[in-house]
């Protein structure tokens, strides 16, 4: 029996797909540290990613704009991967930022810890454009359907 997990993966937390079939996941090591590996389409075992950037907590995981889209929970930021290489970032001004979800130029953040659902500008970020909902119990994670 092959394992499909990376050794050093140990809690997965967000994931996506790219446009070629390939899964990006972050997460966790043993010790609690952040963690990012991909799952190359038709392997059978997850390959640890070193991003060029120190993230403190696992965010969301996003394949947007020809990149994948890393956050960092607490430090309010999405980070445009490509590879292992930070090309680029997008503060927010959110109290936390988990599995938000891009669409097109804005990015709408389910915050956690303002109750709410934010929009920004992508890849701007900055300040909130648009308050989709206040006063929820546990907003983490948004998705948009056509």
């Amino acid at each position: 029996h092959e394992s499909r997990s990376t050794p050093n993966l140990f809690g997965m937390y967000f994931l996506d797909y790219d446009d070629m079939g390939n899964i990006f996941v972050d997460g966790t090591n043993v010790s609690g540290a952040f963690q990012y590996a991909e799952l190359p389409k038709g392997a059978k075992a997850f390959k640890d990613i070193a991003l060029n950037q120190t993230i403190t907590v696992p965010g969301g995981v996003q394949y947007t704009h020809g990149q994948v889209a890393v956050a960092d929970s607490v430090g309010d930021v999405i980070y445009q991967t490509s590879g292992a290489t930070i090309t680029g970032s997008t503060q927010l001004e959110a109290g936390r930022v988990e599995q938000f979800y891009v669409q097109g130029e804005n990015v709408i953040n389910p915050d956690f810890a303002d109750k709410q659902i934010e929009v920004f500008n992508y890849p701007a970020g900055g300040r909130m454009t648009k308050l989709i909902a206040t006063g929820l119990s546990e907003p983490v994670g948004a998705v948009i359907s056509k």
